[in-house]
């Protein structure tokens, strides 16, 4: 059981209004941070959702999120509603993570739109360019100066898929980065991360670490949790 229709809408809510002030306080970048973990830490005492960190690396946050590494991919699962985005923003928030970048493809970067997608930290992917997205976005994350933090959700969809979409993987293999697989838990109403970690090319191994992470981790919707597997494992047999 989840958290009641009323309280899930008033924290939905909040964080709706606490992002478009958000977005405004990115133009004062020393504020932002400590403004959006105080939304966060607000937000969760109104809805009733705690963090807890399954890192041996990062036990305390957001004192440690120094040791996170300075690059990575990073994903909340399960993705079964709308509200999964609420929660990963709060998580982001309240771990006081910055420097955070989401691929949105080039038809939607029109007029004050795209400003505004750039502002809250959209990378801009051309489909119609030579090469794919995924090289796209390995050449974006090997070059970037400093910190990155590349969020891409491996389900692709809220409904219930025999296969997680591969992008992550070759995303984080090609530009030599790890990722970070964060959760939530509806059933218990928290929120967290495990370690980071680092792929190996070894697909299945790779994927069983995955699996070890959301094997106990419930979704607002169960029954429309996609498999936490690749097709290319099974190809690879």
């Amino acid at each position: 059981a989840g958290a009641s229709a009323p309280s899930q809408r008033r924290a939905m809510y909040l964080v709706l209004a606490a992002s478009v002030a958000a977005g405004v306080l990115a133009l004062v970048p020393k504020a932002r941070v400590e403004v959006k973990h105080h939304i966060a830490r607000l937000a969760m005492l109104l809805s009733g959702w705690t963090f807890r960190s399954e890192s041996s690396l990062c036990k305390n946050m957001p004192d440690d999120r120094h040791k996170l590494p300075l690059k990575y991919v990073a994903f909340g699962e399960p993705h079964t509603s709308m509200k999964d985005f609420l929660v990963m923003l709060c998580f982001l928030w309240f771990a006081k993570v910055d420097h955070v970048r989401f691929m949105v493809t080039k038809k939607h970067f029109y007029p004050v739109m795209g400003s505004i997608l750039t502002l809250l930290g959209a990378v801009k992917v051309d489909p119609s360019r030579s090469g794919n997205i995924t090289q796209q976005m390995v050449d974006y994350v090997a070059n970037c100066k400093g910190r990155c933090v590349l969020l891409i959700p491996p389900s692709g969809t809220r409904r219930k898929t025999e296969y997680w979409r591969s992008g992550f993987y070759y995303i984080a293999l090609g530009a030599k980065v790890p990722v970070l697989p964060a959760f939530l838990d509806a059933a218990k109403k928290e929120f967290g991360f495990s370690d980071p970690v680092v792929l190996t090319g070894d697909m299945k191994a790779d994927m069983d670490k995955f699996r070890a992470v959301y094997k106990d981790k419930r979704g607002f919707y169960p029954e429309d949790e996609s498999a936490c597997k690749l097709k290319a494992e099974e190809e690879s047999k």
